[in-house]
């Protein structure tokens, strides 16, 4: 099966990946950088020549505008060049910022990208510590 997950706004390819199970784990070391609230899932079975299209939503504690959305993109990818520079109080700050907004996915994603370009021991300590809540 082919899975394909598309960010539903701007029509962006966040992650594309081939697995014979009959279940999948997003990694976040497989997503393209990407802010996002709505998804598209496409499983496209070639060999049974069907095609499985979903939507999967993140519904923030309260609606964010367009602006607020281009903000945390643009952050979030700032933060990936941060990352090359071993430094992270902008990071946790975005992280604390989607919590704030409900986004617990993003939230979720974003900390372990971060993990995933640098493993700063901060970043773990603080992923351990905001497991325990």
């Amino acid at each position: 099966m082919l899975i394909s997950i598309i960010e539903k706004s701007s029509k962006k390819l966040i992650s594309t990946f081939d697995t014979h199970n009959s279940f999948f784990v997003l990694d976040p070391k497989d997503l393209n950088e990407s802010f996002f609230l709505i998804w598209q899932v496409k499983i496209n079975a070639i060999e049974l020549d069907k095609n499985i299209v979903f939507t999967v939503i993140e519904k923030p504690k309260k609606n964010l505008n367009n602006s607020e959305i281009r903000i945390l993109s643009e952050l979030a990818n700032e933060l990936n060049i941060e990352s090359n520079f071993n430094k992270t109080n902008y990071q946790i700050l975005l992280i604390e910022n989607l919590l704030d907004k409900g986004l617990i996915a993003n939230a979720n994603y974003f900390l372990d990208h971060f993990i995933n370009l640098n493993e700063d021991p901060l970043l773990i300590s603080y992923k351990n510590h905001y497991k325990k809540k």
